[in-house]
């Protein structure tokens, strides 16, 4: 036998700590409670995008960032095609240098804006996305979780009629079954 073989039983993964990475992509893990803001009137996607990159300044523990630059990272993902995807919702997302973690904010607008939409149709539901410049698989995997959490029609209604910033937070958070 050589120095590096052995006769050592392979290694088991745990189930729980793969489970768990699956889970720390998911919406619940990735939203603060300050980074919820319910039925807010704005009127114009410049102002909304400001005021998500407003939310998801707490998310960083860099001093020298502002919100401006999440602002213009968010445009400028934006400026790539609009990230409006169907069904009054938005996921306005970027990579960005002195992020630790993914992060996420939620906001529900009291009457629809024009994102340029996939399919037209005004947007009312935005989730705002942050993820670190070099997570670029976990950054697709959140999309992805993203999407299709707000493909379910009852999802995107029990958002829509939360009436508070507590209420919307606890309906985004709550576990979700795909069907």
């Amino acid at each position: 036998m050589s120095k590096n073989q052995t006769n050592a039983e392979p290694a088991q993964t745990d189930p729980s700590s793969s489970d768990q990475r699956l889970r720390s992509l998911e919406l619940p893990a990735l939203l603060t409670l300050e980074r919820v803001d319910c039925r807010r009137q704005l009127v114009s996607k410049k102002r909304t995008l400001e005021k998500l990159a407003e939310l998801l300044m707490d998310a960083f523990d860099d001093e020298e960032l502002s919100d401006m630059n999440v602002l213009d990272a968010l445009i400028n993902r934006e400026r790539l095609g609009s990230t409006g995807v169907g069904h009054g919702v938005a996921l306005p997302h970027a990579r960005m240098s002195g992020l630790k973690e993914p992060a996420a904010a939620l906001m529900t607008l009291e009457e629809g804006l024009d994102f340029d939409a996939i399919d037209g149709h005004k947007v009312d539901l935005i989730v705002a996305l942050l993820v670190p410049k070099d997570c670029n698989d976990d950054h697709l995997k959140i999309l992805r979780n993203l999407a299709l959490r707000f493909d379910n029609p009852n999802y995107r209604a029990a958002l829509r009629n939360a009436t508070t910033q507590k209420e919307l937070f606890a309906e985004a958070v709550r576990p979700f079954e795909r069907s």
